[in-house]
């Protein structure tokens, strides 16, 4: 049994027998140049962190206050160059990748104290998951042509 306000030149639920079809909605498409300056963007921030991170957490004088500041301030540099145009240029992120995992392990390797280990462990894996995703999202974005 039909329900009742059902008609009979209904195809669709709606749309009337004869009618066009309704038209989609438009898919907006996710920027992926976004993501390569939001990461990038905040490894700039990690980077600049562990420039200054020996001084605030109260290791400068330690051996691996050096290696903070030196691998932060590339770290920084790359991440900055990344934000600032170099959108499909991936290696670069590869690069922090290989920075960040060093940064990660000189907490094994040169941290004299507690607070440079934790720094270095949590900082260097952050880098390393943030470089990630901006080189996925450069490879994304090589499959598109350069006006996308």
């Amino acid at each position: 049994m039909r329900p009742e306000g059902a008609h009979l030149d209904t195809v669709e639920e709606g749309v009337p027998e004869g009618a066009p079809p309704p038209t989609p909605e438009p898919t907006v498409r996710h920027d992926w140049r976004l993501d390569v300056v939001g990461a990038s963007g905040v490894n700039v921030l990690v980077g600049l962190w562990l420039i200054v991170s020996p001084a605030v957490l109260g290791y400068a004088a330690a051996d691996d206050a050096w290696n903070s500041m030196v691998f932060g301030a590339i770290i920084a540099l790359i991440a900055f160059v990344r934000v600032f145009g170099a959108h499909r240029e991936a290696w670069l992120s590869l690069i922090n990748m290989l920075l960040g995992g060093w940064v990660f392990a000189s907490g094994f390797l040169l941290a004299e104290t507690s607070q440079a280990r934790w720094n270095s462990w949590v900082f260097g894996a952050v880098v390393v998951v943030l470089a990630l995703i901006s080189a996925t999202a450069s490879a994304r974005g090589a499959d598109l042509t350069p006006t996308d």
